[in-house]
């Protein structure tokens, strides 16, 4: 058993160097995806090397050491980090442009606040992270959200009159509906605020 254990950990490390949540060219919710399978997988053969070792202690025989395996625990832990963030921070912002209109102004400062914590966690990270896409993902999709704040709030505020908005309108070349019951904070988003000319 401990022979085809020491293949089974080997197959289950090149699977991960060649399909894991790390090689390049993937989307960062893909490597998320990835990262659960190869969690899952690496629990199982984590309670069998647990197994294994209990059987080794109780008939004396030589521990089997499973470098490949602890390599690999450590790297999903590593990854792990970016991954949950990540996804906490892409669920949060799909909840924030999911705000109507009329709440968003009330909204501001806790959207701020949270970016800014977010934008904490990620700055604490292994150096190890920063080359990874899901990081640099993770760092656009903070990045922009907090640059673009500034103008969601001041585009809120109770001064805006129409003919602000018709001018907003004319350099976007969208039609905002600001003042329709439906309109979110995704509308607004799309028209993209940082790229339109001034």
């Amino acid at each position: 058993n401990v022979k085809q254990f020491v293949v089974d950990v080997m197959q289950f490390r090149n699977d991960w160097e060649t399909n894991g949540p790390s090689i390049p060219g993937i989307t960062p919710m893909m490597g998320h995806e990835r990262l659960l399978r190869f969690k899952r997988e690496y629990d199982t053969k984590q309670r069998k090397w647990d197994q294994y070792r209990a059987g080794e202690e109780l008939f004396g025989l030589p521990k089997t050491d499973y470098a490949d395996l602890t390599k690999t625990k450590k790297e999903i832990d590593l990854l792990e980090k970016v991954y949950v963030l990540y996804v906490d921070v892409v669920t949060t912002v799909g909840e924030y442009k999911e705000l109507l209109w009329h709440n968003v102004g009330a909204e501001v400062g806790t959207m701020r606040a949270k970016m800014a914590e977010f934008g904490e966690k990620m700055r604490k990270m292994p150096k190890a992270l920063r080359e990874y896409e899901a990081y640099l993902e993770l760092k656009r999709t903070i990045d922009d959200f907090i640059e673009t704040l500034p103008l969601v709030e001041a585009l809120a505020h109770p001064a805006m009159r129409s003919r602000h908005w018709t001018q907003l309108m004319g350099v976007t070349g969208r039609h905002l509906a600001v003042t329709a019951d439906s309109f979110h904070l995704h509308t607004l988003l799309e028209a993209d605020l940082l790229c339109a000319p001034p």
